[in-house]
């Protein structure tokens, strides 16, 4: 409790005060920024505009892989569970999707997925070394209306389209299903 009550003191905060080119902001979103970065600099941290160097794409693309196959390896303790597969319909269109992805994944490219993603984690790290907080955007716009990222109504493809506009500074996986679990069995929703 003690930890929370103390001040951190004066933190060097860095933060992005441009848009990456590929990666575009809302510019309400981008001003909501600025105006925490102004904040936090009239409280006397050190604040200075250092975007973080991440490949989103590389880190997409070996997050892949990993993400598959454990959804598919959890899929199969629940199939052990309940004692049969899951039918389409009982499954969202995003979560049928990305277990039938899953189950074609080779190891080779699980353990390549795990291996990138170590080395980007790496770099990332090396960020850090003279950094306390990086700030910045969770979502590059304003909050879309109910139902634009809903998985049953949309196609799989299209949530994932609309998950990478809307959070790509996030890894962000959502699974749902109907399946008849057992209680306490499903922690999918």
């Amino acid at each position: 409790m003690q930890e929370i009550e103390r001040s951190p003191g004066r933190l060097r905060i860095a933060w992005p005060a441009e848009p990456s080119a590929n990666r575009p902001v809302d510019p309400q979103v981008q001003a909501a920024l600025a105006e925490t970065a102004a904040l936090l600099k009239a409280l006397g941290h050190e604040v200075i505009d250092r975007p973080l160097e991440i490949d989103y794409r590389a880190l997409n693309a070996a997050s892949g892989a990993p993400s598959a196959a454990n959804f598919a390896a959890g899929m199969r303790r629940m199939i052990n569970i309940v004692g049969r597969e899951p039918e389409q319909d009982e499954l969202e269109f995003l979560t049928w999707a990305n277990l039938r992805a899953g189950r074609n994944v080779t190891g080779e490219q699980v353990m390549w997925g795990l291996q990138e993603i170590r080395m980007l984690n790496r770099r990332t790290l090396s960020f850090f070394e003279n950094i306390d907080v990086y700030l910045s955007p969770v979502m590059t716009a304003p909050a879309p209306p109910i139902g634009y990222l809903d998985p049953v109504a949309v196609r799989a493809r299209e949530v994932n389209q609309r998950q990478g506009r809307l959070y790509p500074y996030t890894a962000s996986r959502r699974y749902r299903c109907r399946w008849r679990c057992p209680p306490r069995a499903c922690r999918s929703g």
